[in-house]
């Protein structure tokens, strides 16, 4: 055989006469060879080499790692051997480092080396960056990213839009029933969050009372009737008893037809023992104070 090639330091024309030339290779997938005895055997399996390609001599890959493997070879200076196996999490990782798994996650994990599980429903994915699962949540959670809270009545669970079936659990209100009423443990309205009391009571606590005419539910701020007071009572949360000698009074707690024994003055109030006895004898012209 006869090579011909231009110097490229004289630009002189050189052969190279050969007698033999030994070419020394593998079928895909395989290697080996002996150096002892300077022969090729291909005994060997090229292992996680890419397009099953490695070389004769050190079966190290000649196009990188299959997906899911990494590794170099020990003082090779960069040539991959590819015998590490990335994270169980991760599809694909750092040929050279076998980090950085480049959100390229099984079904299940997400983020950074895909190591975070999906908050999703059992077997769902989601997003490999953000983790927004592309499904349903676990129960009892819904948002983008399957980590809000909801609270719905009975055992029902919410969808991923935090919708209740039949609404929230008592106790909570808001989107996804997922804010706790402020209410010393009582209910509040699900879409506001205002404390909702029993009829008869307002108040932050429900500790005061109001009594509404057609036993309506008074301002739970306030304590003010919609439609005004029941009959017999009076004031602006309708708290005040007319004490009446017959009938009701007006707004103002004023008995046309008089008061009851022991009550008077301004809103018809019970007088102590000490001032009906004063009243009494002073009807008689005696002063007790004398």
């Amino acid at each position: 055989m006869r090579i011909q090639r231009k110097d490229s330091a004289s630009y002189r024309p050189t052969r190279l006469n050969l007698c033999e030339v030994e070419v020394l290779s593998c079928p895909s997938r395989k290697w080996g060879y002996d150096p002892s005895g300077k022969t090729v055997d291909c005994s060997k399996d090229c292992g996680n080499c890419k397009n099953n390609k490695c070389t004769v001599s050190s079966g190290h890959c000649r196009e990188g790692c299959v997906a899911g493997w990494w590794g170099l070879s020990t003082g090779s200076n960069g040539v991959q051997d590819c015998t590490n196996q990335c994270s169980s999490t991760c599809t694909l990782c750092d040929a050279i480092t076998g980090t950085q798994c480049n959100y390229l996650c099984i079904p299940g994990y997400y983020g950074i080396e895909c190591a975070s599980p999906c908050p999703c429903s059992v077997g769902k994915s989601c997003n490999a960056v953000s983790g927004a699962c592309t499904d349903e949540c676990l129960p009892g959670y819904w948002g983008p990213d399957c980590s809000s809270r909801c609270y719905c009545l009975g055992t029902e669970n919410c969808n991923r839009l935090g919708n209740c079936p039949n609404g929230c659990a008592l106790g909570y209100w808001g989107e996804g029933c997922s804010f706790a009423c402020s209410c010393q443990g009582r209910a509040c309205n699900a879409v506001n969050g205002e404390c909702v009391c029993p009829v008869g009571f307002w108040g932050t606590d429900c500790g005061s009372e109001c009594h509404c005419l057609h036993a309506d539910r008074c301002n739970v701020n306030n304590g003010m009737c919609p439609g005004g007071c029941a009959i017999g009572y009076w004031g602006a949360s309708c708290s005040e008893e007319c004490n009446c000698a017959s009938g009701t009074c007006n707004t103002t707690g004023y008995c046309s037809s008089g008061c009851l024994q022991g009550y008077g003055g301004a809103g018809n109030r019970q007088f102590s023992e000490y001032h009906e006895y004063y009243i009494i004898i002073k009807s008689m012209g005696t002063n007790p104070l004398l």
